[in-house]
C-alpha cells in the first residue's frame, strides 16, 4: 500500500496546474510543459496506481486522488478509508487525539483536506502583527503561533495548526488589502517583479509543547497594466488574499513563474506540515 500511495502523491505532485488544479492529459499546464513532462505518460502513472490502490474496505484510496482526466471531468477515487495508511489515505494523529486548523480560510481547509487529514476548523480570533521590521520567517511564524495559542487555549485536548501567510516585497509585508485602492496598488507595485511568499506554521500538541517552520516561494509577475488588473478583480476577490491575489485563482493570468512550492503560495506548506505532525 504504501508503495502504491507515494506513486499516486508524486504522479499527481508532477502536474499541479498554475490554477491550483491537477491536469491530466489535457495539456493546460504550463509547469509541465515547460519541463518537458509528458501530461500523457503522468495521467497513466496516476490511472494505474489509483487502480492498483485498494483500501481495506475495497475503495481506492490516496493521500490526493483528484485530478482532471483527459476528458475534462474531475474524478476522485470512490469512498473514505478511516485507517491511516502510510501515515495518508487518511491521516490521523498517531495518537488519536483530534487535529484543529486554526484559520477560517478556505484554502487552507481545501489543501489540509486534499492531503487526507481529518480535522476540525475553529477560526482564531488572534490579531495578526504586520512589522516591516521583521524579519519575514520569523513574523509569519510570529502570527501562526498568536493563532494557534488562541485556538489551543479552546481546545486543550487537540493538536492545533496555526498558520499565517504574507506576501512581501523590497522587504515590506503585503497583507490583505482594506479596499479596491489598496488593492489595485498592490497589483501595481508587483507588476513585472519578482516577490516572496511566506507561510508561517505552528504546530501545538497537548501539554503544550510546539514546533514552529515556514516556508518561502519565490513568485515572479507579469507586466500588469490596468486592463490586465481590472480583468483579474473582474474574476477574482483580492480582499480576502494576501498581496492582494490568489494564485489558485487564475493565477495564469498575472503569474509568469514560480519557484518552490505552489502549495505555500495558497496558504499552507502541505508537505512540512505532514512531516510535522507524523
Amino acid at each position: 500500500m504504501s508503495v502504491v500511495a507515494n506513486k499516486v502523491r508524486e504522479a499527481l505532485r508532477r502536474f499541479i496546474g498554475i490554477d491550483g488544479h491537477r491536469h491530466a492529459a489535457t495539456g493546460r499546464c504550463q509547469w509541465d510543459a515547460c519541463s518537458g513532462i509528458s501530461m500523457s505518460v503522468v495521467a497513466d502513472e496516476v490511472r494505474e496506481a489509483l487502480r492498483r490502490f485498494s483500501g481495506c474496505d475495497g475503495h481506492r484510496h490516496a493521500a490526493t486522488v483528484q485530478f482532471i482526466d483527459c476528458d475534462g471531468h474531475r474524478h476522485a477515487a470512490a469512498g473514505r478509508c478511516e485507517l491511516a495508511i502510510d501515515g495518508g489515505a487518511i491521516f490521523r494523529h498517531s495518537s488519536g487525539m483530534p487535529i484543529v486548523l486554526a484559520s477560517a480560510s478556505p484554502r487552507r481547509r481545501e489543501l489540509l483536506a486534499r492531503a487526507g487529514v481529518v480535522f476540525e476548523v475553529v477560526h482564531s480570533p488572534a490579531e495578526e502583527i504586520h512589522d516591516a521590521e521583521m524579519d519575514p520567517g520569523f513574523l509569519c511564524e510570529l502570527n501562526a503561533g498568536l493563532k494557534a495559542d488562541a485556538v489551543a487555549m479552546m481546545r486543550p485536548d487537540a493538536t492545533v495548526i496555526g498558520a499565517d501567510t504574507l506576501v512581501f516585497i523590497d522587504g515590506i509585508p503585503l497583507g490583505k488589502p482594506a479596499d479596491l485602492a489598496e488593492a489595485r496598488a498592490m497589483m501595481r507595485r508587483l507588476s513585472g517583479r519578482s516577490h516572496q511568499v511566506c507561510t508561517g506554521v505552528c504546530v501545538i500538541v497537548p501539554g503544550g509543547a510546539r514546533r514552529l517552520f515556514h516556508d518561502l516561494t519565490e513568485v515572479v509577475f507579469r507586466e500588469l497594466g490596468e486592463g490586465e488588473i481590472d480583468a483579474y478583480f473582474a474574476l477574482v476577490n483580492p480582499l480576502d488574499k494576501a498581496g492582494a491575489y490568489g494564485i489558485q485563482e487564475h493565477g495564469e493570468r498575472i503569474v509568469s513563474e514560480i519557484r518552490g512550492s505552489f502549495e505555500n503560495v495558497m496558504g499552507l506548506p502541505v508537505d512540512k506540515l505532514i512531516e510535522a505532525l507524523g
